[in-house]
């Protein structure tokens, strides 16, 4: 009973702490939120209280602390004819006074338990103390085996009884330190909020009386929400198949749940500055420079452009300068971090292993998706998974019909470069030239129960000087040159399942006598 009491208390504290926003909750329904990356664009519908003052009647409307006061927006939607022309707003702090009262006393309360249950303990140990003691003055006589059976039944039950009063002796003194810690933290903050006092007037005749009911349309600006682009990335190489979740990682920390609203994503924030900034002068006089000491220039992070998608199931609204992604009807829990889905994608996908033997035996992942319509995925943090199984995070975004996605290594892929010769020595007879020659083996095996698309690269030797020649002279398979890189030689192989490969080539350097040169190898 006394923990279903202490949870009660609990729950009505937490509930209370955030009374402002209770309140708020009661008076307005939300509507609609647009998220900014660092704030939210609230529209709803308020019912308030017409009163009177002795001038105009006017309404009451409480914001939570995080509202931009001077954002707010109101139209009387019901009666009609009435519109709001005068509005102020104060900052309101004050203690959680009822609060405090009955965390005091709950606290008084747990005290007189801990006391009575301490006593109570202290009882225990002194009659195990006298039993004790009685036992130790029983002399040898017929009924000495009798007191001491019963000295031993009674201490056993006395010392359960104290061993199970000592431990809820500790639960309640764990509790009542939780409580005076709730108590310093409520004692030390202050409840704000802002209170609005709209004063509102009639366009026709309309008696406007204290006590009428209105119905408010509003709008304002949230300071304490956002959102970010989370990506889910599953590459599947043995399906040819890649998926990609897009997420919305939402927050607000308004201290209610929006519950059914409808959700939409902006790119950017709301822009304040309504005019361009004034063009400076052009002075053109003496440079007058002053000492300068190391660390005097800062550089500044431009932050990245935030973009969302339009997909289907999502509709896209191109706004100037920036978008509008409407979401739906969504929950929008109060705290940090909650993921809402917003689309699934499967694409077919070029899977390939990369092999560069040079710097590395293993080979790399690469999928490639190519689309027929354009999408534009904004940049965010994107989590890779291989076949379910989590690789890495890392920067994503993706703008166009194209898309490279790599997954690390694959030890299953593999490529050595073997060096099976080298040589150096003289050719010519009227005008000798250094050589060097080079013999190479490529050993490429595929361990994987399926076949796979490997792309294997290796350096074109480039001659830098036009006294310097450059021979091949052996190549088994003839490579394929990169558009994107002319110093790369490419080999597209097939590889089937438990299967190795071998791959040759001879290169032969010729350089004047007398040059001396780095041959690169």
């Amino acid at each position: 009973m006394r923990l279903k009491k202490t949870v009660w208390i609990f729950a009505f504290l937490i509930s209370t702490l955030s009374g402002v926003l209770i309140s708020y909750a009661a008076e307005i329904r939300i509507e609609k939120v647009l998220l900014s990356p660092q704030s939210a664009t609230i529209w709803g519908t308020a019912y308030v209280t017409v009163e009177e003052d002795g001038k105009d009647p006017y309404f009451e409307l409480t914001l939570p602390p995080q509202t931009k006061p001077d954002t707010l927006s109101l139209k009387v939607e019901q009666p009609s004819g009435l519109i709001v022309t005068d509005l102020s707003y104060e900052l309101l702090e004050k203690r959680d006074e009822e609060n405090l009262k009955l965390l005091a006393e709950k606290i008084k309360d747990l005290e007189k338990e801990i006391d009575l249950l301490q006593a109570e303990a202290d009882i225990n140990s002194r009659l195990i103390d006298t039993w004790l003691g009685w036992a130790q003055k029983a002399d040898s006589s017929g009924n000495f085996i009798a007191v001491m059976e019963e000295t031993g039944k009674r201490v056993k039950e006395l010392q359960a009884s104290r061993i199970r009063t000592i431990h809820d002796v500790e639960l309640k003194k764990r509790e009542l330190k939780r409580l005076k810690e709730t108590y310093e933290n409520l004692a030390g903050s202050v409840n704000r909020s802002w209170r609005f006092k709209c004063r509102v007037s009639s366009k026709s005749n309309y008696s406007l009386k204290p006590g009428t009911q209105l119905r408010v349309a509003y709008s304002f600006l949230f300071s304490d929400a956002g959102w970010k682009a989370v990506y889910l990335i599953n590459g599947e190489p043995a399906r040819d198949r890649l998926t990609l979740t897009w997420l919305a990682e939402v927050w607000q920390k308004s201290g209610i749940d929006w519950r059914d609203v409808d959700l939409m994503l902006a790119t950017t924030e709301p822009v304040f500055n309504l005019e361009p900034p004034e063009l400076p002068p052009w002075n053109i006089r003496p440079l007058e420079l002053p000492p300068r000491s190391a660390g005097s220039f800062k550089l500044m992070a431009v932050p990245e452009k935030t973009e969302l998608p339009a997909e289907a199931g999502i509709k896209h609204e191109k706004k100037s300068g920036f978008a509008v992604y409407h979401v739906g009807k969504r929950t929008v829990r109060a705290g940090t971090g909650e993921r809402i889905m917003i689309e699934n994608f499967s694409w077919d996908t070029d899977f390939k292993y990369l092999l560069r033997p040079y710097v590395s035996p293993w080979s790399f992942i690469r999928g490639k998706v190519s689309l027929k319509e354009s999408v534009t995925l904004p940049g965010g943090n994107g989590l890779y998974f291989l076949d379910g199984v989590f690789v890495k995070s890392a920067p994503f975004s993706f703008h166009g019909l194209e898309k490279v996605f790599y997954f690390g290594p694959d030890r299953l892929v593999t490529g050595d470069l073997v060096l099976k010769k080298r040589e150096t020595g003289k050719e010519g007879l009227i005008k000798e030239k250094k050589t060097y020659s080079w013999e190479w083996q490529f050993i490429i095996r595929n361990n994987h129960e399926y076949p796979v698309d490997l792309v294997l690269e290796e350096r074109k030797p480039i001659a830098t000087d036009e006294r310097i020649t450059v021979k091949i002279e052996e190549m088994t398979e003839s490579p394929q040159s990169d558009p994107g890189n002319p110093n790369v030689w490419v080999w597209n192989i097939n590889m089937p399942p438990h299967h190795e490969k071998i791959l040759k080539f001879a290169v032969t350097v010729l350089t004047p006598e007398d040059m001396s040169v780095d041959p690169g190898w």
